[in-house]
Protein backbone atom coordinates (compact mmCIF):
# COMPACT_ATOMS: atom_id res chain seq x y z
CA UNK A 1 0.00 0.00 0.00
CA UNK A 2 1.29 3.41 -0.91
CA UNK A 3 1.36 6.27 1.55
CA UNK A 4 -0.01 9.01 0.21
CA UNK A 5 2.06 12.34 -0.06
CA UNK A 6 1.70 15.50 0.37
CA UNK A 7 3.40 18.51 0.83
CA UNK A 8 3.03 21.28 3.65
CA UNK A 9 4.45 24.15 1.35
CA UNK A 10 1.45 25.65 0.83
CA UNK A 11 0.50 28.71 2.05
CA UNK A 12 -2.83 30.28 4.12
CA UNK A 13 -3.98 33.07 3.45
CA UNK A 14 -6.33 35.10 5.97
CA UNK A 15 -7.01 38.21 4.84
CA UNK A 16 -9.84 40.51 6.36
CA UNK A 17 -9.52 42.98 3.44
CA UNK A 18 -11.01 40.34 0.75
CA UNK A 19 -13.86 39.47 3.02
CA UNK A 20 -14.41 43.42 2.96
CA UNK A 21 -13.77 43.51 -0.87
CA UNK A 22 -16.58 40.71 -1.26
CA UNK A 23 -19.14 41.88 0.70
CA UNK A 24 -19.29 45.47 -1.19
CA UNK A 25 -18.77 43.81 -4.50
CA UNK A 26 -22.23 41.64 -3.56
CA UNK A 27 -23.70 44.91 -2.05
CA UNK A 28 -23.41 46.60 -4.79
CA UNK A 29 -24.22 44.27 -6.98
CA UNK A 30 -27.83 44.27 -5.01
CA UNK A 31 -28.09 47.50 -5.36
CA UNK A 32 -27.52 47.78 -8.71
CA UNK A 33 -30.27 44.94 -9.50
CA UNK A 34 -32.37 46.13 -7.11
CA UNK A 35 -31.83 49.80 -9.50
CA UNK A 36 -32.40 47.44 -13.01
CA UNK A 37 -35.67 45.99 -11.35
CA UNK A 38 -36.90 49.50 -10.51
CA UNK A 39 -36.13 50.92 -14.12
CA UNK A 40 -38.04 47.31 -15.63
CA UNK A 41 -41.04 47.67 -13.35
CA UNK A 42 -41.23 51.54 -14.77
CA UNK A 43 -41.32 50.90 -18.15
CA UNK A 44 -43.73 48.27 -17.80
CA UNK A 45 -45.91 50.66 -15.71
CA UNK A 46 -46.27 52.75 -18.59
CA UNK A 47 -46.68 49.74 -21.25
CA UNK A 48 -49.53 49.09 -19.11
CA UNK A 49 -51.55 51.97 -19.73
CA UNK A 50 -52.11 51.25 -23.05
CA UNK A 51 -52.26 47.15 -22.86
CA UNK A 52 -55.47 46.87 -20.89
CA UNK A 53 -56.96 43.58 -22.34
CA UNK A 54 -56.75 40.17 -20.97
CA UNK A 55 -53.66 39.33 -22.75
CA UNK A 56 -52.19 41.91 -21.37
CA UNK A 57 -53.03 40.94 -18.10
CA UNK A 58 -51.60 37.74 -18.59
CA UNK A 59 -48.42 39.17 -20.06
CA UNK A 60 -47.89 41.52 -16.48
CA UNK A 61 -48.70 38.90 -14.78
CA UNK A 62 -45.89 36.62 -16.39
CA UNK A 63 -43.25 39.71 -16.18
CA UNK A 64 -43.43 40.25 -12.35
CA UNK A 65 -43.49 36.71 -11.47
CA UNK A 66 -40.88 35.52 -14.14
CA UNK A 67 -38.94 38.26 -13.99
CA UNK A 68 -39.06 41.26 -11.80
CA UNK A 69 -39.79 38.55 -8.54
CA UNK A 70 -36.36 36.75 -9.25
CA UNK A 71 -34.63 39.97 -9.96
CA UNK A 72 -35.76 40.74 -5.99
CA UNK A 73 -34.99 37.92 -4.51
CA UNK A 74 -31.62 37.68 -6.47
CA UNK A 75 -30.73 41.03 -4.79
CA UNK A 76 -31.89 40.24 -1.72
CA UNK A 77 -29.73 36.81 -1.77
CA UNK A 78 -26.68 39.30 -2.69
CA UNK A 79 -27.72 41.72 0.17
CA UNK A 80 -27.89 38.88 2.90
CA UNK A 81 -24.47 37.22 1.69
CA UNK A 82 -22.63 40.76 1.58
CA UNK A 83 -24.05 41.24 5.54
CA UNK A 84 -22.60 37.40 6.42
CA UNK A 85 -19.24 38.28 4.64
CA UNK A 86 -19.23 41.66 6.79
CA UNK A 87 -20.30 39.85 10.17
CA UNK A 88 -17.89 37.01 9.45
CA UNK A 89 -15.29 39.34 9.19
CA UNK A 90 -16.11 41.42 12.14
CA UNK A 91 -16.43 38.05 14.14
CA UNK A 92 -12.75 37.20 13.07
CA UNK A 93 -11.45 40.36 13.16
CA UNK A 94 -9.28 38.84 16.45
CA UNK A 95 -7.84 35.99 14.37
CA UNK A 96 -6.84 38.19 11.13
CA UNK A 97 -5.16 40.14 13.76
CA UNK A 98 -3.21 37.91 15.57
CA UNK A 99 -2.46 35.58 12.09
CA UNK A 100 -1.22 39.07 11.18
CA UNK A 101 1.13 39.68 14.12
CA UNK A 102 2.28 36.11 13.89
CA UNK A 103 3.13 36.43 10.19
CA UNK A 104 4.86 39.48 11.08
CA UNK A 105 6.77 37.68 13.91
CA UNK A 106 7.97 34.88 11.90
CA UNK A 107 8.91 37.84 8.76
CA UNK A 108 11.14 39.16 11.61
CA UNK A 109 12.74 35.37 12.39
CA UNK A 110 11.06 36.26 16.19
CA UNK A 111 9.73 32.47 16.46
CA UNK A 112 12.55 30.64 14.59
Amino acid sequence: MAIPSFSLSRSIVLDQNHFQVAAEGLENLSEELRQLENRISGLLEELEKGFKTPAGARFFAAVNGRLLAPMRDQAEVFKHVSENLNGARNTYRTVFDRYEELNNEIRNNQLI
